[in-house]
């Protein structure tokens, strides 16, 4: 019994020596001097719904997933395609028995393209691997010295006997996928590599299907900041001190004030407990310029969620930042109360404009409770635009209907119009969300005449004991949740 105990600690622990946890990863190395010359490639396969005897390859996937990513960014000028010396026969989308004609290009052939970009290299495996949980069982280790075993023989009996039956299936619900891909930057015209670089990834966890999705989300992210880097203008940092930055950037490269750039931080490796952990990098934030007229380009951080470590970078960001918020005014004063949205046309910017609908609802002169809906618009100025907090003055404008029964059981309305001043401070929950609290005053036109429509007719509401009036003045609190569409 004593041997079996210590066969059955000692399998256990070995399984956990070598089934150690993966984490998911990405790192990118440039090749600054590539001697590769590629004269002819394919077209990534495109997945027919309609023919079901074509398919896509892994390389296919890959591929498209630039293409994607080059047509977001609004390259028009490059080409994506598979170096056919790369992959195997068995690999390449065959028809009757070879490569089809139509999906190889030829590069002295290509006339609209100024730039190619090559799927050189891939290596791609699935495996299954013992789950994290099958490692230990606590904190403590399995062996405090050798042989003594700290686990009850039950314990580590169900444990060994759970992982070899796993072991047989092969882990098929935790699987470890592994990418490494290898692009190189063609110049169409002389055919030669522009520039390399070779990315690999591991991703643990979820069924084959799934691992490999995820692994191809966190490729199509990778791809989408390197080929910023790449296509757009971009530049290290220089210094960064007290939410202010310096680029590396001229004024020969169209730098102007108020110019946009997202902040992004390279990829890290973090130690946690003697153990080094890969962190993944990404956008951290977005400057607005602010001199532009030196040889270095002076930047102040407008919204920031991740510190920069060292090697980050900024990069243009011409794309429009749109923001929704949902709003909420409680019935502060127990007369007026509201919950609706807002669109954002400049929610980073200093000044911001937009426009929105809501539900309200007020007590009348007779004290009942009216509800109706709205629209309304507003305007603000940020005096105060840090990383993580920001202060400004609103003006809005709004217009509600409310709706009731007038003494004839008739539905009616009227219009009621007010504006609003205020002060609105926002505060950042997370890259993509907001915080507002809004306080201020509203000042509102009383209204008293109602009215509804029939038969392309409007007429007047009708009242035994005169008319109720609304009215929606007075203090104003508004607590809002903003999220941003960037």
């Amino acid at each position: 019994m004593l041997i079996l105990k210590f066969v059955i600690c000692l399998s256990s622990a070995f399984m956990i020596l070598f089934g150690f946890p993966h984490y998911m990863s990405a790192q990118g190395t440039e090749i600054t001097e590539s001697e590769i010359t590629i004269k002819q490639m394919r077209l990534p396969v495109l997945p027919s719904k309609s023919d079901t005897s074509k398919h896509s390859t892994i390389e296919d996937e890959v591929a498209i997933v630039i293409a994607n990513v080059v047509e977001e960014l609004k390259v028009y000028d490059v080409i994506v395609g598979i170096n056919l010396t790369s992959i195997s026969k068995d690999q390449a989308f065959q028809k009757n028995g070879k490569i089809s004609d139509s999906l190889v290009v030829n590069l002295e052939e290509i006339t609209d393209d100024r730039e190619a970009i090559v799927l050189t290299v891939l290596n791609f495996s699935q495996n299954g691997i013992p789950p994290a949980e099958d490692e230990k069982t606590g904190d403590e280790p399995f062996f405090e010295r050798a042989g003594s075993c700290l686990i009850e023989f039950s314990t580590l009996f169900h444990i060994f006997k759970r992982s070899a039956d796993e072991s047989q299936q092969g882990y098929p619900n935790n699987i470890q996928t592994q990418l490494s891909v290898q692009l190189d930057f063609i110049d169409i015209e002389s055919r030669q590599s522009l520039d390399s670089f070779v990315i690999d990834f591991i991703h643990t966890g979820g069924s084959r299907a799934k691992s490999r999705t995820k692994i191809l989300e966190q490729f199509k992210n990778t791809m989408r900041l390197e080929l910023k880097k790449v296509y757009r203008l971009s530049s290290d940092l220089v210094s960064a001190d007290n939410g202010k930055l310096v680029l590396s950037l001229g004024t020969n490269t169209g730098i102007y004030k108020g110019m946009l750039f997202e902040l992004v931080e390279p990829d890290r490796i973090k130690t946690l407990t003697d153990k080094e952990i890969f962190v993944p990098g990404g956008r951290a934030g977005f400057v607005a310029v602010t001199d532009p007229l030196k040889e270095t380009c002076h930047s102040k951080i407008l919204r920031q969620w991740r510190p920069l470590s060292p090697g980050s970078w900024a990069v243009e960001y011409p794309e429009s930042i749109r923001a929704l918020q949902l709003f909420y005014v409680p019935p502060s004063t127990n007369t007026f109360t509201s919950f609706g949205f807002l669109f954002h046309g400049g929610p980073i910017q200093t000044y911001d404009w937009g426009g929105g609908m809501q539900i309200i609802r007020v007590i009348d002169s007779f004290e009942e409770k009216v509800y109706g809906l709205g629209l309304s618009g507003f305007g603000i100025w940020r005096f105060l635009n840090s990383s993580r907090l920001r202060l400004g003055g609103k003006f809005g404008l709004d217009l509600d209907i409310p709706f009731k029964k007038d003494d004839e059981g008739q539905t009616v309305n009227t219009l009621l119009f007010s504006a609003h001043l205020g002060i609105t401070t926002e505060v950042l929950l997370s890259a993509r969300s907001d915080i507002i609290i809004t306080a201020g005053y509203r000042i509102a036109r009383k209204s008293s005449k109602w009215s509804y429509s029939e038969d392309d007719d409007t007429n007047p509401a009708v009242w035994y004991n005169g008319s109720p009036e609304v009215d929606n003045s007075g203090f104003l609190l508004s607590v809002g949740y903003k999220f941003f569409l960037f």
